[in-house]
């Protein structure tokens, strides 16, 4: 046997203890197989429980606009600790309907008048609720659930807020020329029976003011003298340009009567119910 034959039967024999080895008739360490990694279980994320009210409330969270604005401002350290972040049951008086001015989510309930000035309770709409309560009249009666988040310049925060109840309509229902003459003939008794209170009137659109986001509507007219106008001012989400409202287009809207003044009767927190 030559020399390069014994090495070449040398090599061959290496290779083949080798190959025994990984094959595990022999216990030794293979370098060739990838090492066992323990691998840790997947962690699968349960999905986030949406919030929202609960099915029933305690009696203790289920009041009075009046009266849960009235404790805040008795002693608004107690209120928090009572209700911070609690869910309650609120029914009230509108008196800042959603979307007449500012935002269309705001929607302010009755509170108190004291020394430190008013105080009343503010809900922040959740979602599509304001499509519920979009032509709701001031005064109108109505019940919420929400959440209390604290306090704001004397108002309560209410977030998050669904509509429960939305009681009867106590606007009053006539047209823009009755409305218009009782206060061109008896002004007196007309302020005393209309001012401060909720009309749904219907009447001709005179003229349309975008700069004042307002609609002007044909009132009565005398046998001699000029016509009385009606103006409605439209909140911000109300107003929109692009109703493309003009002269002699019949309309139905909701307001608060304002006051009479320079043969112009003023109407605020109005909304456009019908259009053409």
């Amino acid at each position: 046997m030559t020399k390069q034959d014994a090495l070449l039967q040398l090599f061959v024999g290496i290779l083949l203890t080798f190959a025994i080895g990984c094959s595990g008739q022999v216990e030794t360490e293979c370098p060739t197989q990838a090492p066992q990694v323990e691998m840790a279980p997947s962690v699968v994320e349960s999905p986030r429980e949406e919030t929202g009210p609960p099915a029933s409330f305690s009696d203790e969270f289920i009041i009075q606009s009046i009266d849960l604005a009235k404790e805040f401002s008795q002693d608004a350290e107690t209120a928090l600790a009572k209700y911070k972040d609690q869910w309650v049951q609120v029914t009230g008086a509108i008196t800042s309907p959603a979307g007449r001015f500012g935002l269309a989510s705001q929607l302010g309930l009755n509170g108190i008048n004291d020394e430190d000035g008013n105080h009343n309770v503010e809900c922040r709409l959740f979602g599509m609720e304001f499509e519920k309560i979009q032509a709701a009249s001031m005064t109108q009666e109505v019940t919420i659930n929400g959440k209390v988040s604290g306090v704001e310049q004397g108002d309560v925060q209410l977030v998050e807020c669904y509509l429960v109840r939305l009681g009867e309509d106590p606007s009053i229902k006539m047209s823009v020329v009755e409305l218009t003459k009782s206060f061109a003939e008896h002004s007196e008794a007309a302020a005393a029976m209309y001012v401060g209170k909720p009309v749904t009137i219907d009447g001709v659109i005179h003229a349309v003011d975008d700069k004042d986001r307002a609609v002007l509507l044909s009132g009565y007219k005398p046998v001699s003298g000029e016509a009385v106008l009606a103006r409605v001012r439209i909140g911000l989400v109300g107003y929109n340009k692009d109703d493309q409202l003009s002269p002699g287009d019949q309309v139905v809207l909701k307001a608060l009567v304002r006051e009479f003044k320079n043969n112009e009767l003023l109407l605020f927190y109005g909304w456009l119910m019908e259009k053409p």
